[in-house]
């Protein structure tokens, strides 16, 4: 099976009372919240011998989901948690795939996604030999190269990306992932795809004004050569 076909196998059965873009969006939430909570989670494992507390907005959102599909849903929400965790051995957009095909994507801003096989073109030719750029500008310079999408959707293109380099160059701090979005939903994917894979990035919603900030830490000058 496809595998991104298996992440709506598994959130199929929830359809009925809810419309497929509000299963997408609540399990989309569940799961930025699940990997924004994993390294908390299992530094509290490791030092305390129990899972540390989730905080009142992720706490609030979990007893909003059950409210609303009840207490099964979580089956199958885990379900498609995990099929989507099985698609990360390589770069693959399988979030952006699902949302193009069950979550039904905005046709009325215009809103369809680069096929992957074209990201991965567009990003050989903007960026060509990558490494050796991310190389130079470490020992010349002592500074990160930035990537920024400012119509990220999914985050696709930075996959894309940051497929053009060897995994730990990709997640090291010398390379920083940006985009943005008018969407909401596309900033999230984005933001639950770059966890996913590990990269030091963000996307924002910003519709309409040049980002000032984005909210990455800064390279430390003594963090070593990958």
């Amino acid at each position: 099976m496809t595998l991104h076909l298996s992440i709506i196998k598994a959130l199929a059965p929830l359809l009925g009372p809810y419309k497929a873009d509000d299963i997408f969006e609540d399990w989309l939430e569940l799961t930025e919240a699940t990997l924004r909570m994993l390294p908390e989670h299992l530094t509290s494992a490791l030092l305390h011998k129990h899972i540390a507390e989730d905080p009142d907005d992720v706490k609030a959102l979990w007893a909003r989901v059950k409210a609303r599909h009840g207490v099964t849903a979580f089956q199958h929400f885990a379900k498609a948690f995990q099929a989507l965790l099985d698609t990360t051995d390589t770069y693959r957009d399988a979030l952006g795939d699902v949302y193009m095909e069950f979550a039904h994507a905005n046709e009325a801003s215009g809103q369809f996604f680069t096929p992957w096989d074209v990201c991965r073109m567009m990003a050989r030719m903007t960026c060509g030999n990558l490494e050796v750029t991310v190389r130079e500008r470490m020992r010349d310079r002592g500074e990160p190269v930035t990537i920024h999408d400012p119509t990220v959707g999914s985050g696709r293109l930075l996959l894309a990306t940051a497929a053009l380099l060897p995994k730990n160059l990709a997640r090291s701090s010398w390379v920083r992932f940006y985009g943005q979005d008018i969407d909401h939903t596309c900033v999230r994917m984005a933001n639950v795809n770059m966890r996913l894979y590990g990269l030091n990035g963000t996307a924002i919603w910003l519709p309409t004004e040049r980002p000032k900030k984005f909210p990455v830490p800064p390279v430390s000058r003594k963090q070593p050569v990958p």
